[in-house]
């Protein structure tokens, strides 16, 4: 029977043969698998329901997706077309952890690596000795792959497919365990030399180690000390001192939620320094999931970080690791005496995990059957092994690093797109500023326009004796040239080098000491600086063995 009116000159019949039909929607039974239709359902990615072999199967397609694009030189036709063959090697910072595990075996079992020779000056794997001798970048002979065979071997689909993208695969760790916790340089070393890579392990205190630069064939930078309690942070030299102990005086100093922003920047620079130091390195590959990214953008907004966030959050972006080998052209330094001319060394570093989360990469491990350690616990760095994260007093977290992973793990929960929502409020970011631009020290990151002006008018930096305030100097704060590093002045001042997340982050919070630096920020800043202008400052603080050296 027809639930309307009847137009005129029909019947009841041709009357419901004209009301529209509901639409029917399709059922989707959520316990068998969308893609294979037949096995049952083990994990749900989007409200798509995936059996464990189909589960696995998708998850190389989904790191080529952000893989891919950016080693072609023009417009792919497909993201998922094999990548031609890049000139060089690849680095994977290997932290055992869900991402980065997941991506080397994604990498490994999809010809994208070739079989390095054992020969050729490389050494065994995790041999960091001379290294210098080996095969050089552009300009210098390369050794022989099996990727240089297949593409010799003629042309054709299959051919193809099976060439690696790069010659050879170098999985460098950085062991944080100093600093507490058990220590995963074994573990991974057994499974990268089973998998037929490379490995090579650095220590989170080999940035305080002077000698590391002779072992790596890179140049390291001058051991600095800073006086935190300072306006404008002064320079001087550093004490003699072993690198681990310098290392926990740096983050002991340091107030709770500054720690792992800068364990973060030593982590960034001692994989730098390895791809400066190995073969002839094209690309750095880094493990960091979607869930990591939206933490991210949260806590880099949150302590600062919003000027270069853009950038950290690229899937593809071009670095200078700010080392080179060195070559047979001489220049004599401001000094006279000759030094090695190097050529700089720019990388590519590439984040292919950008859509995958980190349970789905500790769930594919787990059907791998690979161990992961999924908790940096850079928050208790330094409290002693077996550590949980150090907590203020409320019971909360210490810093906005673990709030901001707290609070996602837990909305997460009831709001399964939290993570892809932020990210892409995340990639709606433009950096405002100037590629090529001057750098930060300590993370290495663009910096900001006037920072110390910015910090001058939203802080109160600095207490003037003169209890009458002074009208024109509340209108004008004081300017960044206040700080500035003159020729009369006898120590350099590390404020006017930081970005503005930088210079927060260095608060002191306990008393007042010189506090040791990494070797890479004094080189950092003798680039800003310039060397001889920096050692003419500092001259009248060194120590008497500092000299001898």
């Amino acid at each position: 029977m027809s639930c309307g009116n009847v137009p005129a000159g029909l019947d009841e019949a041709e009357g419901e043969a004209l009301m529209p039909r509901r639409r029917v929607l399709r059922r989707v039974d959520r316990a068998v698998c969308h893609r294979c239709k037949a096995a049952r359902s083990a994990m749900i990615v989007r409200s798509i329901t995936y059996c464990r072999a189909c589960f696995v199967a998708s998850m190389p397609r989904r790191i080529a997706k952000h893989l891919h694009p950016p080693l072609f030189r023009g417009t792919p036709r497909s993201a998922y077309h094999h990548p031609p063959p890049q000139r060089g090697g690849a680095v994977l910072a290997l932290s055992g952890g869900a991402g980065s595990s997941a991506l080397f075996d994604v990498l490994s079992g999809r010809a994208y690596i070739g079989k390095a020779d054992s020969g050729g000056g490389v050494g065994g794997a995790g041999d960091v000795g001379g290294l210098g001798d080996g095969a050089g970048r552009e300009g210098e002979p390369s050794r022989a792959s099996t990727g240089d065979a297949a593409r010799a071997g003629g042309t054709g689909g299959k051919a193809y497919e099976k060439t690696p993208v790069w010659d050879a695969g170098w999985a460098v760790h950085v062991d944080f365990s100093g600093l507490g916790g058990a220590s995963q340089a074994d573990r991974l070393r057994g499974l990268a030399e089973e998998r037929g890579w490379q490995f090579l392990c650095l220590r989170a205190e080999d940035v305080f180690d002077e000698s590391l630069g002779a072992r790596l064939g890179v140049p390291t930078g001058a051991a600095l000390a800073v006086d935190l309690a300072e306006a404008g942070f002064p320079l001087s030299a550093r004490p003699a001192a072993p690198p681990l102990d310098a290392l926990r005086t740096l983050l002991d100093s340091l107030p709770l939620p500054s720690r792992p922003a800068l364990l973060s920047a030593i982590l960034d620079a001692l994989v730098h320094a390895a791809a400066a130091a190995l073969p002839n390195i094209t690309h750095v590959l880094l493990g960091e999931t979607a869930t990591r990214e939206a933490q991210r953008v949260v806590a880099g907004t949150a302590s600062g970080r919003g000027w270069a966030l853009p950038l950290e959050l690229a899937v593809a972006r071009s670095v200078s690791v700010n080392a080179g080998r060195p070559t047979p052209t001489h220049t004599p330094d401001d000094d006279g005496q000759p030094q090695p001319a190097r050529s700089p060394i720019t990388v590519t570093r590439l984040r292919p995990m950008k859509d995958v989360t980190v349970k789905e990469a500790a769930y594919y491990c787990h059907l791998r059957g690979i161990q992961t350690v999924n908790q940096r616990r850079w928050d208790s760095a330094g409290a002693g092994a077996g550590a949980g994260p150090l907590r203020n007093a409320r019971g909360k977290a210490g810093s906005i690093e673990a709030l901001t992973e707290d609070f996602i793990a837990g909305l997460d929960v009831s709001h399964p797109s939290t993570v892809s929502t932020i990210n892409r409020t995340g990639d709606k970011l433009v950096f405002a500023g100037r590629a090529g631009g001057l750098a930060c020290p300590v993370c290495q990151m663009p910096v900001d326009d006037s920072a110390l002006d910015w910090k001058a008018r939203s802080a109160l930096t600095s207490l003037d004796p003169d209890p009458k305030p002074d009208s024109d100097s509340v209108i004008n704060p004081p300017d960044s040239s206040a700080y500035a590093m003159s020729a009369g002045r006898a120590p350099p001042h590390l404020a006017p080098l930081l970005c503005y997340a930088c210079l927060t982050a260095l608060t002191l919070d306990k008393p007042p000491r010189p506090v040791p630096l990494p070797l890479f920020v004094g080189g950092n800043v003798a680039r800003r600086v310039g060397a001889s202008e920096m050692r003419a400052q500092i001259a009248g603080f060194m120590l008497d063995d500092y000299d001898q050296d």
